[in-house]
């Protein structure tokens, strides 16, 4: 039996919150032609963060503390969202219809592939599952890291579509919550473990919602591609615009947040990932 205990942060302590700009980490490798796209981040630890880089066709380990890439893997199509299952990266390839995994105790390493059932988006790993989702054909899949389909969601109770074009999708232990990202229909999508649709998160500056991010009591970090990061109640209320442009954005795709130091980091277009400070 797993205990659950919930933190619940008043939402005037919400409201305090605020993101200082710290550090820029750069991404671009000396084998890059073009700038960087950065559509994916997410953190193997403290000190190590992987990104899948759409325009450059690579997936990056980069050390944080020394602002350098360490390895490179350049699989056969573009790589769209990264997720750490274990001591391994999986990386969504959406043009290729399947997932590859990476070692990455020695640099990064293709240790196998995993063929889906579509052109698969975002990708997060919870409970040792993974959670897919894919644009074209309007569907979240939960499958196992051996790629056996455990779940599909796609229609509700009316046999109505769930989903429009999802792009994202990340799993919050803490709310007991899977947040789908739907960039065309500027919302939030969020379903119960149960695969039921619990509520929408939609706002006048919610323009293209990207990859979200989720902290140990739920606190919400959504990326939208129009120059800001949205601050996010576990109810999944809008607390404020955490980040703007003037805030150093640039077309951001990307988040990711480090429990333990409190930073976030956001992936843009542009040949840097930006580092902020959360108190």
């Amino acid at each position: 039996m797993t205990l659950l205990i919930i933190i619940c942060i008043p939402f005037q302590d919400l409201q305090q919150m605020k993101a200082t700009h710290v550090a820029d980490v750069s991404v671009k490798s000396t084998k890059d032609n073009d700038t960087c796209y950065i559509l994916g981040v997410a953190l193997l630890s403290a000190e190590r963060l992987v990104a899948a880089d759409w325009n450059s066709w690579t997936i990056k380990l980069i050390d944080i503390p020394n602002k350098k890439i360490t390895s490179e893997f350049k699989p056969e199509k573009q790589p769209w969202d990264v997720t750490v299952c274990g001591g391994e990266v999986a990386a969504t390839l959406p043009l290729a219809r399947k997932i590859v995994f990476l070692n990455c105790a020695n640099g990064l390493v293709r240790v196998r592939d995993v063929r889906v059932g579509g052109w698969c988006r975002g990708i997060d790993c919870a409970d040792g599952k993974l959670f897919v989702v894919y644009d074209t054909e309007k569907k979240l899949e939960i499958m196992t890291v051996t790629g056996t389909v455990l779940q599909k969601v796609e229609r509700n109770d009316r046999g109505g579509q769930i989903f429009k074009d999802p792009s994202y999708v990340t799993v919050s232990s803490a709310n007991q919550s899977i947040y789908v990202s739907e960039w065309g229909e500027g919302q939030v999508t969020v379903l119960g473990l149960d695969d039921k649709v619990k509520e929408e998160y939609r706002d006048d500056r919610l323009g293209q919602p990207r990859q979200l991010a989720a902290d140990s009591a739920g606190v919400m970090y959504l990326c939208e591609y129009g120059y800001t990061i949205h601050l996010l109640s576990p109810q999944c209320q809008k607390v404020k615009v955490l980040l703007k442009r003037q805030d150093g954005l640039s077309s951001p795709r990307s988040v990711c947040y480090c429990e333990n130091t409190g930073s976030l980091y956001v992936g843009m277009v542009g040949n840097t990932i930006k580092v902020y400070q959360v108190t």
